[in-house]
């Protein structure tokens, strides 16, 4: 590698790039922290006659190579020409030297381009995709370290801040995105931490030896085996997240409490405990007939096999046993009116069921609508005057609503499904597809916030819910392509602002920084991108340079040196109205011209000059040439003649010098007398005329080449001044 040297040479004498003893395959590289497009290149040889380089090549870091030939070995640069390329880096390789060479290197380097833009694109794409990553939780925080969790929140907020800004370089742009990568790298797992999982399963195992699937609903009995044996896989699997083992113990715990006993068992093991309490009091056999007695005790018997053996029956059989059971304890009492003991018997019945435990379990509404059906029923009951029929209604009534305490939906899947769903991203969806899902998320969340909803609700919330997330469609990948473009042409606009006519570019900066956040936007469509891009190129095409007057100032320059009194009057005429139109042009402001009409009149102006036609010149007689009063072609004193010259803005450069030609009487501007023509001396054969026509044909020659030259060196800077407009 090269190393800065001190040595004495001509372009900078103080400073060099000299290797230590190395020929071949020493080298020099030059970093930036932007891209850079270049296309030429200029080196410069050692300032030594011994040190020289006869071929190198040099490398970029878009993996292009360009060879290079040998060195002037005078000090005189090398100029090197190739493909325009994005770069970031360059690297001079030595492939030979000169025989004589003891220490290759080189005066300077030159690499020769223009800065680009920071291209944000790559680092915008990586955040939007890490944090959809998170938000619908493949990436999930109580997986990792505190710190290395942290440590990628922060990469993530630096390159969001710096897409937003739009102000970095591209060093910087690519750090950041680095930085995030290397985050997502150090991501470091946590220990997983399962002793509460395996006290919470032991516990509730040891539990569920001691129940009886067949006296709970099936749908919550099949979720608690489920969520049991889930648990024990996680517990199971070495490789299993903090997050699957925190959510397979609330997951237990959840469906253990959630177990619903069946309605027609419920009923079974009420009537089973009044029967058993009956039989069991001291004066059962002297208060009631043995045919009662044996009638109950068989209904008990049946009852209680039924509650040992749910296997053998069906819920007509178990309702069948409850009937049994219910009807032999009626039948005790020997009423005198069977309708009324039957509601007094309802009426308990249903007391007992609002006050046992599992009312907590029971619909509320249906709990108050059971409550108001017993507040009722006992009206009746109360009231001599009522009816059997109207007592049997009351009785009905409250079977009709112990019945609704058993149709509690039961929310378990809803719950989970919902928790799955709840938090997705909605940036990622089409808006149609969201629409439907959101619907059916805000429905799944009514039902599960009802504490009134019943299986027929809660199972409606559940399938919505599931065809609502199964018919979510990911958007189409958006295509920043045009934007990018749009952003990096109107940013040189704006890095070049003050080539520009300022009303032109109103509204341009907002344009940019407006296009810039949706690189980074969560959710931007890819309708939103082509409108800020058909934007930005819309003020972009609206964007004009402020117009260089100089050709029309050069053209005008040139007629002021002109004396158009040699010239004939026909041609000086449009020249004469074309000077005055250019005076008048050029005083006008910048959102008044256009560069185009600067350019057609200063041509105009250049064809009027080559189009002058020179005076016929007659032989005159000697001028004088004495001072005092009377005419004169040249020196000084009154009576001096002039010519005829043009009025521009430029200060005009002319009149008659001496040794001029003298200009037509009507044309004087002398003081004193008038003067008068004379001949110019010693004139032979008219060849005097022919010459001085021919000098001054000459200079408007010449004048209308210097005209052209100035012309085409203008228009070639204008072209490159355009150059990032364009773009």
């Amino acid at each position: 590698m090269a190393q800065s040297g001190l040595t004495s040479h001509n372009r900078f004498p103080y400073a060099e790039w000299v290797s230590v003893g190395e020929k071949e395959g020493a080298w020099l590289r030059l970093d930036w922290d932007d891209n850079y497009e270049v296309s030429s290149a200029r080196l410069f040889d050692r300032p030594n006659l011994n040190d020289q380089i006869t071929s190198a090549h040099l490398e970029f870091s878009d993996g292009s190579q360009v060879q290079v030939g040998a060195l002037p070995n005078d000090g005189r640069a090398l100029e090197i020409s190739f493909e325009p390329r994005a770069i970031r880096w360059v690297k001079l390789v030595i492939d030979s030297v000169s025989v004589s060479t003891s220490d290759i290197g080189l005066a300077e380097i030159e690499i020769l381009g223009e800065r680009l833009p920071t291209n944000f694109s790559t680092l915008a794409a990586r955040t939007t995709e890490v944090s959809g990553f998170i938000s619908i939780g493949a990436l999930y925080q109580g997986n990792y370290t505190a710190e290395s969790w942290t440590a990628l929140e922060t990469a993530l907020t630096a390159a969001q801040s710096m897409v937003l800004a739009g102000t970095a370089t591209q060093a910087q742009a690519d750090a950041a995105l680095a930085a995030i990568n290397a985050a997502l790298e150090g991501l470091t797992a946590k220990p997983v931490e399962k002793d509460a999982l395996q006290e919470t399963y032991d516990e509730i195992a040891a539990s569920a030896d001691g129940l009886n699937p067949l006296y709970y609903t099936q749908k919550s009995w099949e979720d608690f085996e489920d969520a049991l044996a889930y648990a024990a896989d996680v517990l199971a699997d070495s490789g299993a997240q903090q997050d699957e083992v925190d959510y397979a113990q609330e997951l237990l715990i959840e469906s253990f409490g959630k177990l619903m006993i069946l309605p027609v068992i419920a009923l079974l093991q009420s009537a089973v405990g009044d029967a058993d309490a009956i039989v069991a009091a001291a004066d059962y056999a002297d208060n009631y007939p043995l045919a009662q007695r044996t009638a109950l005790e068989a209904a008990l018997t049946t009852a209680k096999n039924v509650l040992a053996h749910p296997e053998n029956y069906t819920n007509t059989g178990m309702t069948s046993a409850w009937n049994g059971l219910r009807n032999a304890i009626i039948a005790l009492q020997e009423p005198a009116n069977t309708a009324k003991t039957e509601l007094a018997w309802w009426i308990s019945h249903a007391e007992a069921l609002l006050a046992a435990p599992p009312a907590a379990n029971y619909i509320p509404a249906a709990k108050e609508n059971l409550q108001d059906a017993i507040n009722a029923a006992k009206l009746v009951y109360n009231n001599a005057l009522s009816t059997d029929p109207e007592m049997t209604a009351e009785a009905e009534k409250i079977q009709e609503a112990i019945w609704q305490l058993y149709d509690k939906g039961d929310k378990t899947e809803l719950q989970q499904f919902y928790d799955m769903v709840k938090d997705y991203d909605q940036s990622i969806y089409t808006l149609a597809s969201w629409t439907v899902f959101k619907a059916a998320l805000d429905a799944a969340k009514d039902t599960l916030d009802n504490v009134n909803a019943i299986e027929e609700d809660v199972v409606e919330a559940y399938q919505n819910l599931i065809a609502g997330e199964a018919q979510l469609a990911l958007k189409t990948i958006v295509d920043f392509t045009a934007l990018n473009a749009a952003i990096t042409a109107g940013q040189k606009i704006l890095d070049a602002k003050d080539n520009y006519i300022a009303s032109s570019i109103v509204g341009l900066q907002g344009l940019v920084t407006n296009a810039r956040a949706l690189l980074i936007k969560p959710g931007v469509t890819q309708a939103e991108v082509n409108t800020a891009a058909d934007a930005l190129r819309q003020a972009i095409a609206k964007a004009r340079l402020k117009p260089d007057r100089s050709p029309l100032l050069s053209a005008l320059a040139i007629v002021q040196g002109l004396s158009l009194g040699n010239f004939t009057a026909e041609s000086v005429a449009p020249l004469t109205a074309l000077v005055s139109q250019g005076n008048v042009l050029v005083a006008q402001p910048d959102e008044a011209l256009t560069q185009t009409q600067i350019n057609a009149l200063a041509q105009q102006i250049l064809d009027a000059i080559a189009a002058l036609a020179a005076r016929n010149v007659q032989a005159q007689s000697p001028a004088n040439t004495g001072s005092g009063g009377g005419s004169a072609a040249t020196g000084t004193g009154g009576g001096s003649a002039g010519d005829a010259s043009l009025s521009t803005d430029i200060p005009a450069v002319g009149g008659n010098a001496e040794g001029d030609v003298p200009a037509k009487p009507e044309a004087s501007t002398g003081i004193g007398d008038q003067p008068t023509p004379t001949a110019v001396s010693d004139v032979q054969d008219g060849g005097s005329g022919t010459l001085l026509a021919a000098v001054i044909a000459l200079s408007a020659l010449l004048a209308l080449a210097v005209c052209t030259i100035i012309f085409l060196v203008w228009k070639r800077r204008k072209e490159d001044d355009e150059a990032p407009q364009k773009a």
